[in-house]
């Protein structure tokens, strides 16, 4: 590995542990999983749930209404395969609501479960925000 895909695991890796995350820019955090193999930041238990989703898979996003009034798309990059997981983020911000969207597999980066959360990174949501469903609480 050189010095730049360490560099760019090195993000991936802190991105998905909660404590740092905040420590890169967006910018940074989608270049690194733009450029860097899945395969050497998933496990293979992942990395093998990852290549098995169907051509479409529905994905939810915990945001809140503001983001989506003033951009009409969720913020971020980070969604979840559980409503679930996705309502306890919404609760955890005012004005919170749940965004459901079928997006095609290929926007769909990696799967990550190292926190029991069913992670999936899209990079390119704002091409497919047309297919989402907003769930209000």
């Amino acid at each position: 590995m050189d010095e730049l895909e360490f560099k760019n695991w090195c993000i991936i890796k802190d991105y998905f542990s909660d404590s740092i995350a905040e420590i890169y820019s967006t910018k940074e955090v989608i270049e690194a999983f733009l450029v860097t193999n899945p395969k050497m930041y998933l496990s293979n238990t992942d990395y093998d749930k990852w290549k098995s989703f169907t051509d479409y898979v529905e994905v939810y996003r915990g945001c809140n209404e503001e983001e989506l009034e003033e951009l009409g798309v969720p913020l971020g990059i980070s969604y979840t395969l559980s409503p679930k997981v996705a309502e306890w983020f919404a609760e955890r911000r005012e004005n919170g609501c749940v965004v459901k969207a079928t997006v095609p597999k290929e926007c769909i980066k990696c799967f990550y479960n190292g926190r029991k959360e069913e992670e999936v990174i899209i990079l390119d949501f704002p091409c497919y925000y047309e297919k989402c469903e907003v769930k209000r609480k």
